[in-house]
């Protein structure tokens, strides 16, 4: 009873092997019982059951720190997801605001352009002008 409160099942056997030794006189014997084979029976039974209860408490805490060896593994692999994506779109935008910076340099690169032909158009003119003038005054 004490045993089974504990987890233990202890199972003895319908017929149980006893040793029985008689010894002294006739007149004033002397019984002994060896219970030697019971005690080795439970024993081993025992150690069977402790066994086995060890073994699926290793078993069971065997699969749970796989679980959790999986379930780490998995966060880390999308923790470095996370942290790759991050730099393409770091990378991303980078790449955009250069190329921003490079098309309003160009534009103002153009702007400027246009203004020193449009200055060199208008001096061209007006030196024209002044040449016709000076032609046409004679």
């Amino acid at each position: 009873s004490q045993a089974k409160a504990k987890g233990l099942n202890l199972n003895v056997s319908e017929y149980v092997d006893v040793d029985v030794i008689v010894s002294g006189l006739f007149s004033n014997p002397t019984v002994n019982l060896s219970l030697h084979d019971i005690k080795n029976n439970l024993v081993n039974s025992l150690k069977d059951q402790v066994k086995d209860q060890l073994t699926e408490k290793a078993d069971a805490a065997k699969a749970e720190a796989l679980r959790r060896a999986e379930a780490a593994k998995q966060q880390a692999v999308d923790s470095l997801n996370r942290l790759k994506q991050q730099g393409i779109n770091a990378a991303e935008a980078k790449k955009k605001e250069a190329e921003d910076k490079a098309r309003a340099e160009a534009d103002k690169a153009k702007a400027e352009a246009q203004k020193k032909i449009d200055e060199e158009k208008a001096r061209a003119e007006k030196e024209a002008k002044d040449k016709l003038k000076g032609i046409l005054k004679r």
